[in-house]
């Protein structure tokens, strides 16, 4: 069994999906398996799946007949590996060649290690240049201060680093078991290694997270965002759940006090904020 898994959830690929694969076909750690949950495409991604499949058999096309949704893809391919340490590959994304040989490194380094996450570099077509977000190490400062810097500074394509299986597999499934909806999972996934201090990082190597919007306009953007009950739904659900992942830990008078002030700015910054929910009603007030 290989000791790092990879799962690549995907939906119609296309050409972009060749080049994310050949990225981790090259990868300097060669002890991976990779396994792609191909939901039911109707491009050209399951001859590309196969052609890997055949090419490397550390590759593993799985071809679903129906659509079991994003959220059921990225489960399945969780529960698909047996390896110690998993991360998952969006289509479109890339990484640096030393990306998984340098987070195997954080945890070999320190058994402690639960998520371990690169340098995130996000690139959208409609940008100039690569948006940069480093990881900060958290200072040695008192155990809430640096939460409260984790908090913020944690970026969603953490997600997409490289996790010890077991521990994600508890959380995402807590997770999904209180929180049903598609958008936002992510961060309260992340959540608890955030408070529990087990999240390490290298700068020295980098995820990329690639954006394509093409032609599409902001206005035509934001019409695709759920409605605002929908959306005043999601972030009601996504604060009941944080306050409870928060409220299982055992924390010190100050440092609830503290936890407690931080938690409406968390949930601003990872949800649905308030300026948004009150934009989103004023534009649906006046028919825009």
């Amino acid at each position: 069994m290989a000791r790092v898994g990879i799962g690549v959830p995907v939906h119609n690929g296309g050409e972009m999906l060749a080049e994310a694969l050949e990225c981790l076909r090259t990868q300097s750690f060669e002890d991976i398996e990779v396994v792609i949950g191909d939901n039911a495409s109707d491009d050209r991604t399951a001859e590309i799946c196969a052609s890997y499949a055949a090419r490397d058999s550390r590759f593993q096309h799985i071809r679903r007949a129906e659509n079991i949704g994003a959220i059921g893809n990225f489960q399945n391919l969780r529960r698909q590996s047996g390896a110690e340490l998993f991360c998952w590959r969006a289509h479109d994304d890339l990484s640096a060649p030393d990306f998984i040989a340098r987070l195997v490194g954080l945890f070999d380094a320190d058994p402690a290690t639960r998520l371990a996450v690169g340098q995130v570099r996000t690139d959208a077509d409609d940008r100039g240049r690569a948006r940069i977000t480093r990881y900060r190490r958290p200072p040695s400062w008192p155990r809430i201060a640096r939460i409260g810097c984790q908090l913020f500074s944690s970026h969603a394509s953490w997600i997409y680093g490289l996790w010890r299986r077991e521990t994600l597999a508890r959380l995402q499934d807590a997770v999904h078991a209180e929180y049903p909806h598609a958008w936002g999972w992510d961060h309260l996934t992340l959540l608890p290694v955030i408070l529990d201090g087990t999240i390490r990082g290298a700068n020295a190597t980098h995820f990329t997270q690639r954006i394509v919007r093409g032609s599409t306009t902001r206005a035509e953007r934001r019409a695709q965002l759920p409605g605002l009950a929908e959306m005043r739904s999601q972030r009601a659900d996504f604060d009941l759940v944080a306050r409870a992942i928060v409220a299982e830990r055992d924390w010190s008078l100050v440092e609830r006090a503290v936890l407690g002030a931080l938690m409406p700015l968390y949930v601003d910054r990872r949800s649905h904020s308030r300026a948004r929910l009150f934009r989103r009603a004023l534009r649906q007030r006046l028919g825009g």
